[in-house]
């Protein structure tokens, strides 16, 4: 709630200084009971500073006033005293904090409601410095929570809402109520109390009263700056669009003549309906008062100027929310870039860091984030150094930060991650986005958690996870049940309208009969109506489920995730170990191995690692170069990405030797190398037992032809282990879970006749309230007990789906086996034919050789034979030929050897 000027300023007029001997002799007054009231009207007359209050203080005066402040004392003596206690809550601020420690709250809360009306009015003016939240940085943050908590508990809000509430209202009591509220709605941690007791409605309501002019101006600040404070926070846009917030905010705008009012108008618009460009009265508003421009403004003032917009204090994370609201919308978010938004947003990400601007940093990287979303603004935010100043809270300690920072440089093409990259490449807002296998379907109803379904699909992002998120509206999607079913984990977002949308539950409808891994996460603020029709209740009642589908009832009795922006962390971790993950296995580097390269998310319990696992499968685990230089198919050697593989699958039918399988909890490997391991470099050595499962086959050099292409070769690569299937451990985490289903039943017998035994002793007004803890109780224990038998259920079919896979496994591996086997003795028999048929086909060329041989020996004596011929053996020869009987036909060429062999004998 912004405050201009204190209440010092105008509770002081008139009054006059004091000394320091004067608080002196004071002080020692309220010592004495018989001059402490007159030391308190006294002190009421008199202008305080700092130093005084600091006197007072230290003088042990604290204490002394506050018991000042009872039932006991006259009225004048009752206001007169809590004027003081006003005071020194606004001079001096350590003074606060122990005025709080010592319960000034719950002393000044039960005059709240008198029947003196000038002691409301002090009451309420005495606790708005406690409540106000101005000056944090002077102050101890936990002092002031628990303040703020106590004047919760103290039924301190539900007696100031009567005045607003009451049929003729006195307007300065209203308007003290409206300024004791404001200051409640700036602190997170108030609002989702604030919309639940009625605080929105009631606050709509004070804006159309009817009030003098001279305090209509005033009347209009605090009821829509309290309004615009409370839309910071989403959870409350629900109820806001339900009170019509955007026609209150055009009446305010028109008739207001204070451009402060008029801003806080606008900021409320920007705040609950930036996010809807089907809106179109909104949007037309915002253009119309140039609302970018406004915001420019009111970053420029808090980063260069002053801080104050027309004598208003605006805090730099107040301008930086409303940077942020304003650029969901494409059409603001370019005039915010053309306005120079983005640099101021530059320079506030820089500056010191401290746990009171961590919020304002947060805004302004989410403000990048969305604008960073439209490729248009994409080139120019790289331009004015957007990557270079986000990259540095890349690795932020603050998860909300980093996370923030990263889906910035992700959206710019910028960041350096590969998973993450990879994840995000899965959507790309075209038809082919539905053939796709996505590891998380996000279900959400638009009008509700729009944004908060785009942060949830950034975290899973951000972490490797593909996620499909409708971020296109694609309302006509004819084929959701097929993009439910090819999803692995189905996250429902379970907010105030949810079960209204039947696009919501359709798709919860198919993630039932898909029997896909299904998560429910409860929405932070988010309420349901009860029996009475009060938005009180954390989580859907009984009611409300009974009215659901049948076959979608049994999903509500899970524990489901309550989502928390203050504990993103745990939030996160809790989320993760929910989400069954999709492990891939290496990389094939063979043509002929199988393309099936991810191992099935319903077996992969097997992989036990340290990162822990969830719902049925590795959450954070994820198995990178399975196996060593030994594997098959030249599989590098690698290790087990965050976590140990304990548990893993051996060959199946097909090309599963070069794709080894995580899936199942046995080790049935084969292994038919030779006799001796050492001959087989990379692998380790074998024990006794894998010794007796090796068969003894001579090894072959080299593939051969008719061998098949899709066995394992060497065939010794892989080791036979015997089958271990896990039962007793199985049996054991049964057993385990009955146990503590019998223990939440024994908690519950023993809680319930503890709260009988304190109902009997309790009073009569407290027998309600203790009657509702009860049923509460009862409910919450209900669902424990019927989520303690699910899972037992769900463990008993798990455990029984993995034996059956174990078995056809392993006789898979078999009928495997035994085939290689087969076909290595056929072939050795074909080898053994090819050799004999080899040694056949080398005598007979042995023979042709000799053959040859002696003709070339023939020839070549006949060529020697004539060389040596003289004339008396061609006369010879001639005779001879001439004695020879000649039938008419020429002689034949094989003649002439025999005919000179005879010349040369006769001639010897």
């Amino acid at each position: 709630m912004p405050k201009a000027t204190s209440s010092t300023d105008a509770s002081a007029v008139g009054k006059a200084p004091c000394t320091f001997a004067d608080l002196a002799h004071y002080v020692d007054q309220l010592r004495d009971p018989r001059t402490a009231a007159e030391a308190v009207r006294a002190l009421s007359k008199v202008k305080l500073s700092a130093e005084d209050g600091a006197a007072i203080r230290l003088d042990g005066g604290l204490p002394l006033l506050l018991q000042q402040i009872n039932g006991m004392a006259g009225d004048d003596d009752l206001i007169a005293a809590m004027t003081v206690v006003e005071e020194m809550g606004w001079c001096d601020p350590p003074s606060r904090d122990a005025f709080v420690l010592q319960g000034v709250v719950r002393k000044l809360v039960p005059f709240v409601v008198h029947n003196n009306k000038d002691v409301v009015m002090s009451a309420l003016e005495s606790l708005e410095p406690y409540l106000w939240d101005g000056d944090l940085h002077l102050r101890n943050l936990e002092v002031f929570r628990s303040g703020t908590e106590e004047f919760f508990r103290c039924g301190g809000v539900a007696r100031i809402l009567r005045y607003l509430d009451a049929t003729e209202p006195r307007k300065d009591i209203c308007l003290a109520v409206s300024e004791i509220l404001g200051h409640l709605g700036d602190r997170v941690y108030n609002r989702e109390r604030l919309r639940d007791i009625g605080t929105i409605s009631l606050m709509c309501n004070v804006v159309n009263m009817p009030v003098e002019p001279v305090m209509k101006q005033d009347w209009l600040m605090s009821s829509v700056s309290f309004l615009s404070n409370m839309a910071r926070s989403d959870f409350t846009h629900t109820t806001m669009r339900e009170c019509n917030v955007l026609e209150m905010a055009e009446e305010v705008i028109r008739t207001t003549t204070l451009e402060s009012n008029k801003m806080f108008a606008l900021m409320l618009v920007a705040h609950v309906y930036g996010n809807d460009d089907q809106n179109h009265r909104c949007l037309s508003l915002l253009d119309e008062h140039d609302v970018s421009r406004l915001v420019v403004q009111l970053l420029d003032t808090t980063k260069h100027g002053d801080g104050l917009y027309k004598d208003i204090p605006i805090p730099t994370e107040e301008a930086t929310h409303a940077a942020r609201s304003l650029s969901r919308e494409r059409k603001n978010a370019g005039r915010l870039m053309k306005g120079g938004a983005v640099p101021l947003l530059l320079e506030i990400i820089q500056g010191p860091q401290t746990s009171k601007d961590t919020q304002a940093v947060y805004n302004c990287l989410l403000a990048l984030a969305n604008m960073s979303i439209y490729a248009e603004l994409r080139k120019p935010l790289q331009d004015a150094g957007v990557v270079k100043v986000v990259t540095q809270l890349e690795n932020s300690p603050d998860l909300r930060i980093a996370d923030s920072a990263k889906t910035v440089l992700l959206n710019l093409s910028k960041l350096h991650d590969d998973a993450a990259t990879k994840a995000h490449a899965a959507l790309t807002g075209g038809a082919d986005d539905f053939k796709h296998k996505y590891e998380v379907f996000l279900s959400h109803k638009r009008t509700d958690a729009k944004d908060f379904a785009r942060a949830l699909y950034n975290l899973f992002v951000l972490r490797g996870v593909s996620c499909f998120l409708d971020f296109e509206y694609r309302e006509e999607l004819g084929d959701l049940a097929a993009i439910v079913a090819n999803s692995l984990n189905f996250i429902f977002v379970l907010t105030d309208n949810v079960f209204e949308s039947k696009w919501c539950m359709k798709e919860l409808q198919a993630a039932v009969e898909s029997e896909v891994n299904i998560i429910l996460i409860v929405k932070d603020g988010s309420r349901w109506k009860d029996s009475d029709g009060n938005p009180t209740c954390e989580f859907p009642p009984y009611d409300l489920i009974k009215t659901l589908p049948e076959q979608v009832q049994p999903v509500f009795s899970r524990k489901s995730i309550a989502h928390s922006d203050e504990y993103y962390q745990a939030f996160v971790d809790t989320l993760m170990k929910k989400v069954i993950r999709q492990v891939k296995a290496p990389e094939p580097t063979t043509s002929n191995s199988s393309n099936n390269n991810f191992i099935d998310a319903a077996q992969a319990d097997a992989c036990n690692g340290s990162s822990g696992f969830g719902g049925g499968g590795v959450s954070n685990g994820i198995i990178s170069n399975l196996g060593g230089n030994g594997m098959p198919g030249g599989v590098e050697s690698g290790s087990i990405s965050s976590g140990n593989i304990s548990r893993s699958c051996g060959l199946t039918a097909g090309a599963a030797s070069n794709n080894p399988s995580a899936g199942s909890q046995q080790r049935l490997q084969a292994s038919f190398g030779p006799s001796t391991p050492s001959q087989l470099p990379g692998l380790p050595a074998l024990t006794d037992q894998q010794q007796h499962y090796m068969p003894s086959i001579p090894p072959l050099s080299a593939r051969p032809s008719s061998f098949l292409q899709h066995a394992i070769w060497p065939p010794a690569q892989a080791y036979h282990h015997p089958q271990q299937v896990p039962a007793t451990q199985a049996s054991v985490e049964l057993l385990g879970t009955a146990d503590l289903g019998l223990a939440l039943r024994s908690e519950l017998s023993l809680l319930r006749s503890s709260l009988v035994a304190e109902v009997r002793q309790a009073q009569r007004e407290m027998l309600s309230e203790v009657a509702s803890s009860i049923r509460t109780l009862h409910q919450d224990m209900a669902l424990q007990l019927r989520q303690v038998q699910q899972d037992m259920s769900v463990m008993m079919q798990q455990q029984r789906r993995d034996l059956a896979v174990q078995a056809a496994e392993a006789a898979g591996t078999a009928t495997g086996i035994s085939t290689q086997l087969s076909q290595t003795g056929r072939h050795l028999a074909s080898l053994e034919q090819a050799l004999q048929d080899t040694a056949a086909s080398v005598e007979r060329l042995g023979a042709s050789i000799a053959v040859v041989a002696a003709a070339q020996q023939q020839q070549q004596q006949q060529q020697l034979a004539m060389a040596m011929a003289g004339p008396h053996d061609l006369r010879q020869l001639g005779r001879l030929m001439s004695e020879l009987p000649m039938s008419g036909a020429a002689r034949s060429d094989s003649e002439l050897p025999r005919l000179i062999h005879r010349g040369r004998l006769g001639r010897f």
